[in-house]
């Protein structure tokens, strides 16, 4: 019976001391991870607001992108525009030089029938 119960308080012992480090490394274990989560808090906070100014600046490109195409359908409309006026101002100046043209003709016809005149007035105060 003696021997037994030394088995027993042997048996006791180990066990006890076997839970003593199991409690220890569980503890450990627990600091270890409330560590972690005082690191990851933050970090999660970090991450959180990286993707709230990602989604910011996706934002803003996208506002770009807009702005973009409306500056290139405005610099076609004015492409356009400018090639329109262009045209009209060249009917316009062709319009211009032949009514030039036909005011020249009308005056070189005046002058060619004023100098008539003049030869025959010429002519007459002669004879």
């Amino acid at each position: 019976l003696e021997r037994c119960r030394q088995h027993f308080l042997s048996m006791f012992s180990i066990s006890a001391l076997a839970m003593g480090v199991v409690d220890t490394r569980f503890r450990e274990q627990q600091e270890h991870a409330a560590a972690l989560e005082e690191k990851v808090g933050p970090l999660e906070r970090e991450c959180e607001l990286a993707v709230s100014k990602i989604a910011a600046m996706d934002l803003d490109l996208k506002t770009a992108q807009e702005t973009v195409v409306g500056v290139e359908e405005e610099l076609e409309t004015t492409k356009r525009s400018m090639t329109k006026t262009k045209e009209l101002e060249e009917r316009s100046r062709s319009q211009k030089e032949q009514a030039l043209i036909g005011k020249l003709e009308e005056a070189e016809a005046i002058n060619n029938i004023l100098k008539s005149k003049l030869a025959v007035m010429q002519d007459q105060v002669k004879h």
